[in-house]
């Protein structure tokens, strides 16, 4: 049995730890975490959280022993995040993304420099009805919100709404796989 200790300021988690790790987080005055640094028996790394005037999480600098990286969030007027840009310190490194949105605000294009994702909408609907890898078509089925098929392959649900089955159909010879 672990025994976990939890310490608490006021309202938030400042620290929780076990003879196996430690978890120790910083909050700024309005209740944004600011610092997260975890010690834990495979080592021990550090991240930092930094917000615009908004409160919306604009930067993020990870550490371990093995790298440092920085990710930096843009947004657009509406709050939709429409750059992530990822800098390993380490190596220097840059990857990123853009995102753009349609006038309801529904993603509606990414692009990480490598591939190129274009969502198409049928109406008001919040969930895509079309997705194009590389212009490549994949088009997609919902029951409610969840998705029941993308192209040929078919997914089940349990009464809880948690995926219990995936069946990938082989578009070349035909060949049916269960996850």
């Amino acid at each position: 049995l672990i025994k976990t200790e939890y310490t608490y300021n006021k309202t938030k988690l400042t620290k929780e730890s076990s003879e196996y790790f430690e978890n120790n987080y910083t909050f700024n005055d309005i209740g944004n975490l600011t610092n997260l640094t975890i010690n834990g028996v495979n080592g021990s790394s550090s991240h930092q959280y930094v917000y615009d005037s908004y409160n919306r999480l604009c930067i993020v600098v990870n550490s371990d022993s093995n790298k440092r990286e920085q990710i930096t969030l843009n947004y657009d007027n509406n709050g939709n995040i429409r750059t992530r840009v990822v800098r390993n310190m380490t190596t220097g490194v840059t990857t990123g993304r853009a995102y753009t949105y349609d006038s309801s605000n529904r993603l509606t294009r990414m692009n990480d420099g490598e591939n190129e994702y274009v969502l198409q909408y049928n109406g008001t609907s919040p969930n895509p009805s079309l997705l194009k890898k590389n212009n490549v078509p994949y088009h997609i089925y919902y029951e409610g919100k969840r998705i029941i098929r993308i192209n040929n392959n078919q997914y089940f649900y349990n009464e809880e709404g948690i995926r219990t089955r995936k069946v990938i159909v082989n578009n070349t010879n035909g060949a049916v796989t269960t996850e």
